[in-house]
């Protein structure tokens, strides 16, 4: 019989779920009856290392760890193991409103000002996530100013932090790529309109591990120089600092919502409906805006839509679902490797006892799978079907996920 040793890295959920990128846990093995521990005799085992039956030591990193430590046949996939578990952070979202200030807008505007409240916040007020909201457009109570009310802004268009921040930027018709990356900084080229960061910049209020999700509300098209797709895309992968806030072009760690001036039956149109809802006449249909959402996987809806509450509803629907299933792995500290063919999954909801979660790779994980996947990078558990909505519906439930023995899986259908 031989030990079984490997890292467990539970993720807990109190009213939310995410990954923790705290120690595995680690410390000297107490010394056995002969033998030297490296090498597997019956000296003291590590938390980190290979030991003989002597004894076990391990200290956790962060918030404190639970071991529960039991022998067992290295060989077989069934056998007890070793397990740190360890409380998780919620999975965090930074929400940044790009909206257009041009002439144009003034319906729209006043569409941004009441949906934000009346249906983007509830819903993702509801969930298990540490969400803000940043919001980039001029301030005041213009008509073509934001004024976002309580509950989410302060009194008089104020800020309310930590859950929302507006820096009174004044977004043109073409330029809200570009004043996104002005926001972010405080500084660069002189911007066509004025930009107070004060309460920011952005890089000073966004988390570098939370998913960024702008979501632009525009009329017309990005055509500033130089701040197309292409170009928006390349400065938040490769030019905006900290280096990876973003994430990289195999794992982008930003989504791109669109609310533009295309027909909602040909994107590739103008949308007007100037004689059914005065007001909602685009000028463009901002293309460039869509290729955005289409390599981030955001969402095109139309300004000249009737109902924004679905719009807005869709989008926050749409962050809730993504984050509150997706758990990042992360590396063990000691530089090693994870085997993605040795990690399995618990779910412990709140009050009761631990439930196997069966990898499902016989489906899709949005088209009929139940259980978990892994992501493409094979970095992110993915929780399927009924098991994610599960997890999404308890918070005060837990997810382990423990690294070391064979994979248990969903047996293929017959």
């Amino acid at each position: 019989m031989a030990r079984s040793s490997y890292l467990a890295v539970g993720l807990g959920l109190f009213m939310g779920v995410a990954c923790s990128a705290n120690d595995s846990g680690g410390g000297s093995g107490g010394s056995g009856a002969g033998g030297a521990a490296a090498g597997g005799g019956a000296g003291g085992t590590s938390a980190t290392g290979g030991g003989g039956v002597g004894g076990t030591s391990a200290t956790g990193g962060g918030g404190g760890v639970v071991i529960d430590s039991s022998t067992g046949d290295a060989d077989d996939p069934d056998a007890a193991c070793t397990t740190y578990t360890e409380e998780a952070k919620k999975p965090a979202v930074d929400v940044i409103w790009l909206v257009d200030n041009s002439c144009s807008m003034t319906d729209e505007i006043a569409k941004v000002r009441e949906q934000i409240n009346k249906s983007f916040v509830p819903t993702i007020s509801k969930s298990i996530i540490d969400w803000q909201v940043i919001m980039v457009s001029a301030r005041g109570s213009g008509s073509l100013d934001v004024c976002v009310d309580p509950p989410l802004a302060g009194a008089s268009c104020g800020n309310n932090p930590p859950k929302f921040t507006h820096l009174d930027c004044e977004i043109g018709s073409s330029d809200s790529l570009f004043m996104a990356s002005y926001a972010y900084t405080g500084s660069g080229w002189p911007p066509m309109f004025t930009c107070n960061t004060t309460g920011g910049p952005i890089n000073k209020l966004a988390r570098f591990d939370a998913t960024k999700v702008f979501v632009d509300v525009t009329d017309d098209e990005a055509d500033f120089p130089g701040w197309d797709a292409t170009g928006f895309d390349n400065w938040a992968l490769n030019a905006a600092l900290p280096k990876g806030m973003f994430g990289t072009a195999q794992s982008r760690k930003y989504i791109f919502h669109s609310i533009v001036g295309a027909d909602p039956k040909d994107l590739t149109k103008t949308c007007n409906t100037t004689g059914q809802d005065a007001g909602n006449a685009a000028v463009a249909p901002g293309l460039e805006y869509q290729k955005l959402s289409k390599l981030t996987g955001g969402i095109v809806r139309s300004i000249c839509e009737a109902d924004w509450s679905d719009i807005f509803n869709s989008i926050a629907a749409g962050i809730v679902d993504k984050l509150s299933c997706e758990f990042t792995l992360p590396p063990p500290k000691d530089g090693g490797t994870v085997d993605p063919s040795k990690v399995n999954v618990s779910f412990t909801p709140k009050g009761g006892s631990s439930q196997e979660v069966l990898q499902d790779n016989n489906k899709p994980c949005g088209q009929g799978a139940d259980g978990w996947q892994w992501d493409a990078t094979k970095t992110k558990v993915l929780l399927c079907g009924a098991t994610c909505d599960k997890v999404k519906g308890d918070d005060g439930g837990k997810i382990d996920i423990v690294v070391g023995c064979q994979t248990k899986v969903v047996p293929p259908p017959k």
